[in-house]
């Protein structure tokens, strides 16, 4: 079994995200090929083996599929050549590129905490809805941060290569960038 070991951890406690999960929770609605969820993140082991650590947190690593629910704190990780679509409740859709890793955390607590994406490598579709519960999402790039007001928008890292750099394509809507 390969492991991934490029990971970005990212701080927080299993009792935050555990007290937060049910503000968050998506499903994969579709998946294609080779994708993984890391969930249950801890300075120890926990969750269903097997086990991978990144950054000085222990991840569980599952096959995921259609149905399967993200959590928040998850990290959703497709293979080349393969795509996850997420939906949440409200309707709105993240579709994953093959060869990408995200990760969402909400800052503060229950629905007034503020939806973060963390793209870590890879391409994303959000579909965002105006006035929705990740209609304040920040979305962070290596080199970029966004915030999003509702609307329709790709988002592309290039990485540490020759193609470093994060493309941002707006379809529908707003996206305020910085670098």
């Amino acid at each position: 079994m390969k492991i991934f070991v490029g990971f970005v951890g990212v701080a927080g406690t299993l009792a935050a995200l555990s007290a937060l999960a049910s503000d968050q929770v998506g499903t994969l609605a579709q998946v294609e090929g080779n994708v993984k969820i890391f969930s249950h993140p801890g300075k120890s082991v926990k969750g269903p083996a097997p086990h991978a650590l990144y950054e000085g947190e222990y991840y569980s690593v599952q096959e995921a599929k259609s149905g399967s629910k993200v959590e928040q704190g998850n990290i959703v990780r497709t293979a080349p050549g393969s795509k996850a679509r997420v939906l949440y409740d409200n309707g709105d859709q993240l579709t994953v590129s093959g060869g990408s890793a995200y990760r969402v955390k909400w800052a503060g607590s229950g629905a007034g905490g503020k939806p973060d994406l963390n793209l870590m490598y890879g391409k994303v579709r959000a579909m965002v809805a105006k006035g929705g519960p990740r209609s304040n999402l920040t979305v962070r790039t290596r080199s970029a941060t966004m915030g999003v007001r509702g609307t329709d928008f790709f988002v592309a890292d290039g990485g540490t290569g020759p193609n470093a750099g994060t493309e941002i394509s707006v379809i529908r809507g707003e996206v305020a960038v910085k670098a």
